[in-house]
């Protein structure tokens, strides 16, 4: 046997092998989807808050940002349906749809949320600027349970029908980073904070 021969017997018998133990990655939650995604959402410093339905939020933000020296702006995209909500419930919160600074709170809403690292998924678009996720210092997100799916594989097979966005952005907690002298600094790259308000319906 020449020693092209080996090597190519050699090459062939990895490929078989791989080929038998080769098998899709799926991993096991012990709980459900939405409870993994709480664990792992925390794990990477995002704040999470169970709501009933989306028309809490409006109060709930304003319970959580308004100050008591005037009103609060916040921050909603032209043409999203969060603009929709009953925002007289919280007259503290002023809506803007300029491009947010780096100390604005931005409002949006996650197209779907991975369970097994705790990650929101963001299509890009008119009423989704991709800019958006890094110029604000506090972005909030309305993310419905029924969005969450288990990997990231889960996601891209729920986008195989759909006409693919120009930006898929992935946001696992508020911007952080240890480049300086190896010391966690928030609001690096992006928001400091992330408030993910979790709803049933």
């Amino acid at each position: 046997m020449t020693t092209r021969t080996k090597i190519l017997a050699k090459l062939k018998a990895a490929k078989a092998q791989g080929e038998q133990s080769t098998k899709p990655y799926c991993p096991e939650f012990s709980g459900s989807l939405w409870e993994e995604f709480i664990t792992h959402a925390k794990a990477s410093d995002s704040k999470i808050h169970e709501i009933a339905n989306a028309s809490d939020i409006p109060a709930k933000l304003q319970s959580l940002f308004a100050g008591n020296d005037g009103i609060t702006p916040l921050h909603i995209a032209q043409g999203s349906h969060l603009r929709d909500l009953p925002w007289n419930q919280a007259p503290q919160l002023a809506m803007h749809d300029t491009p947010p600074g780096g100390e604005a709170i931005v409002l949006s809403a996650a197209n779907f949320a991975i369970a097994e690292t705790g990650t929101l998924v963001f299509f890009s678009g008119t009423t989704r600027p991709s800019s958006w996720h890094f110029l604000p210092g506090i972005e909030c997100v309305l993310l419905r349970r029924l969005l969450i799916l288990p990997t990231l594989e889960d996601v891209f097979a729920q986008m195989a029908d759909a006409t693919m966005p120009a930006t898929l952005n992935l946001v696992t907690g508020p911007s952080r980073t240890a480049d300086i002298e190896q010391t966690i600094e928030r609001g690096a790259h992006g928001p400091r904070a992330l408030h993910i308000f979790l709803t049933t319906d």
